[in-house]
């Protein structure tokens, strides 16, 4: 999860199909002017760019709904 993010955008990603995965392969931080910006490349040529003056990121795992082992 990440938290004060200015803006973001994104290229070849479908942001209507919520059944879409996305399969993470690089994090990239760019520090430009007084801003920073986190690009994540996912497979596929799909990836999305963060700008913020602050990183702050929190990793969590995500239960599926689908999964009834715990």
């Amino acid at each position: 999860k990440f938290e004060f993010i200015e803006s973001s955008k994104s290229k070849n990603i479908e942001k209507n199909n919520p059944d879409l995965l996305l399969e993470l392969l690089a994090i990239n931080l760019f520090k430009r002017d007084h801003n920073f910006e986190i690009t994540l490349l996912f497979s596929k040529n799909r990836f999305i760019t963060l700008t913020t003056e602050v990183i702050e990121v929190t990793l969590e795992d995500q239960k599926l709904e689908d999964d009834k082992s715990n």
